[in-house]
């Protein structure tokens, strides 16, 4: 004889399941589902999704540019019952920061199409840094590393370091620019900007270098 299959089951047992907080078949569950974790879905209106109430969600195009806020960047607080919704985007990729402030954890979701029908979900965990130098920065000229699609940028301090403090874990593109003053003899000097990139994975409360 063949099992019962497992949805089965949880159907005939619902009421029971939902009594101890137990999720069902795929698609279902219960509210508990979302503590200490962030999901989403993206359709034709938006984005909207659930996480911890208070919780605090940040959502930024993927070409967004932190060093100078150029790009879409919008900010809601999740209401008593833990939903948030970002309504009326523009159609576009998107990527979902989530903070829990109270004890800094954060989720980072990336490649959200709109209206793409896409779901995701992430769970709140310690954030992470990720530090370096830009030894070519010539001085009196700074250097900037940032993370496009993410608020995460940094100037380079009077010894060419950066720190990007707070980041989620995931894989981050990050940027590295400055520039160089060249001086030609009997001429005004002139800089060049030059730029350089890397693909960055930020493990759990990990202090990554560049």
């Amino acid at each position: 004889m063949n099992p019962i299959p497992p949805c089965i089951l949880v159907v005939s047992l619902g009421m029971l399941l939902a009594s101890a907080g137990l999720g069902g078949c795929e698609g279902g569950g219960t509210s508990s589902e979302t503590v200490g974790m962030v999901e989403e879905t993206a359709g034709p209106e938006g984005i909207t999704g659930r996480t911890d109430p208070g919780n605090t969600l940040e959502l930024y195009s993927a070409d967004f540019l932190p060093q100078s806020n150029l790009g879409f960047a919008k900010s809601v607080t999740a209401d008593s019952a833990g939903a948030f919704a970002f309504a009326n985007l523009p159609p576009g990729r998107y990527q979902l920061l989530a903070r829990e402030r109270a004890n800094g954890k954060a989720a980072l979701l990336t490649d959200i199409a709109v209206p793409s029908e896409t779901n995701a979900r992430a769970a709140l965990e310690p954030t992470g840094t990720l530090a370096g130098t830009i030894p070519e920065s010539a001085p009196g000229h700074l250097g900037i590393a940032y993370a496009p699609g993410t608020p995460f940028f940094a100037v380079v301090d009077s010894l060419n370091r950066f720190v990007l403090k707070g980041m989620p874990a995931g894989n981050y593109t990050v940027v590295k620019t400055w520039n160089t003053v060249t001086c030609a003899p009997g001429a005004s000097c002139g800089g060049d900007n030059q730029r350089d990139s890397v693909e960055i994975q930020i493990r759990p409360g990990e202090n990554a270098t560049w």
